[in-house]
């Protein structure tokens, strides 16, 4: 079985934590044929929700040309890690397409 190919440019993210908020910038996946995808949002691998339904899980969203955007407060949408021994706050979150599903995930220090 072959999966179909999503490309998206290397070193394309942006991480901010703060002591209220957490924000993740990415560029926005094309299929092969370069369409844009239809994304929804996936929490923690059980929540789905439409990009225009993301303040259902507390975050919010902005498409700015080829990047989005997501924002949450960070004891509403971080969950406990343990990273090497430091507790850190984890962003268990996922761009989902059909059979695409592309990381938006990422780890903030605990607290700030």
């Amino acid at each position: 079985m072959k999966c179909p190919l999503v490309s998206v440019l290397p070193s394309r993210e942006q991480i901010q934590c703060d002591p209220e908020y957490i924000q993740v910038t990415r560029q926005v996946p094309y299929d092969i044929w370069n369409n844009e995808l239809q994304w929804s949002l996936s929490l923690s691998d059980h929540i789905i929700v439409a990009l225009e339904d993301a303040s259902l899980i507390q975050m919010n969203i902005d498409i700015n040309g080829p990047d989005i955007t997501v924002q949450g407060r960070r004891r509403e949408v971080l969950s406990p890690v343990k990273v090497l021994e430091n507790e850190a706050e984890f962003l268990a979150l996922k761009l989902v397409s059909g059979q695409y599903a592309y990381s938006m995930e990422a780890t903030c220090p605990k607290g700030g």
